[in-house]
């Protein structure tokens, strides 16, 4: 992923741990140094595409520019990008992967397979070939109770950071 290019998808339900799996992966290659983009398919439109492509980019998707010092782009849910729009998309990631000096990595995030959608015709074959080129499923957190306590911790130490009183759960909340 992180030096040959390779995008990668990272599917499974909402609420998986994908986006935060993602900035981990990011952080692991890139650092602070790079910045992480993320942009919701649902919401792009091919006008606003295009300007990103011929470089008039007033209404270009907001952070994309930011990708020409490197970095990674985060598609969120490529399957839901309206038909119109994805021949656009299509062609900003092909430029994108022939980047200049400093690479751009490209991540995706999917509820949905992505060979799923492009077989079923929701998804540009070519958009989801781009996308998906190696795909890592992670199961939901009913596929995954042994770690519920961990991310229990985890969080509990997000919301109350120290000097704060750690939050602590009982035996009966992390079997239930």
């Amino acid at each position: 992923f992180h030096d040959r290019g390779i995008a990668l998808c990272l599917e499974g339900a909402a609420g998986t741990g994908k986006t935060t799996l993602a900035r981990a992966l990011h952080a692991g290659v890139s650092g602070a140094l790079r910045p992480f983009v993320r942009l919701d398919c649902a919401t792009l439109d091919s006008e606003t595409l295009r300007q990103a492509l011929h470089g008039t980019a007033g209404d270009a998707p907001e952070g994309l520019h930011l990708l020409n010092r490197g970095g990674t782009l985060c598609l969120s849910e490529p399957a839901r990008t309206p038909a119109e729009a994805q021949p656009m998309l299509a062609q900003l990631l092909e430029r994108l992967s022939r980047g200049g000096s400093l690479p751009v990595r490209l991540i995706a995030l999917s509820t949905v397979p992505l060979a799923e959608a492009a077989a079923q015709g929701r998804l540009l074959r070519e958009l989801q070939l781009r996308c998906a080129g190696a795909v890592i499923r992670i199961p939901g957190l009913a596929e995954r109770r042994s770690e519920i306590g961990s991310l229990l911790g985890y969080f509990a130490r997000q919301i109350a950071p120290p000097p704060a009183r750690p939050l602590r759960f009982s035996a009966a909340a992390l079997r239930a």
